[in-house]
């Protein structure tokens, strides 16, 4: 899976045919109004770390893994070994 944090924090998931902005799960909306976009401003947004895998991000109660993440807040790329302070390293 593709993915990336864009220069607004919110999570976005790149699919084949289209980019998906991640929705909250816990979100209960009235009815005729989407759910709120998944983003770093969560207390259950977890930080990306770089694996041997590409990288993961835990949120909410899961952990997904990515082949290629980027965090548009900073402008170095998350995969393809590059050194970013931003990341935690994670052996996983």
């Amino acid at each position: 899976m593709k993915g990336y944090i864009d220069e607004l924090g919110n999570l976005i998931r790149i699919e084949p045919d289209r980019m998906i902005s991640q929705k909250c799960p816990f979100d209960n909306p009235p009815e005729g109004q989407d759910k709120i976009t998944c983003g770093v401003w969560c207390p259950l947004f977890g930080e990306a770390k770089e694996t041997s895998k590409g990288v993961s991000l835990k949120i909410c109660q899961v952990t997904i893994q990515f082949e290629e993440f980027k965090d548009e807040r900073i402008s170095e790329p998350v995969t393809d070994n590059a050194s970013s302070s931003s990341l935690s390293k994670d052996e996983n």
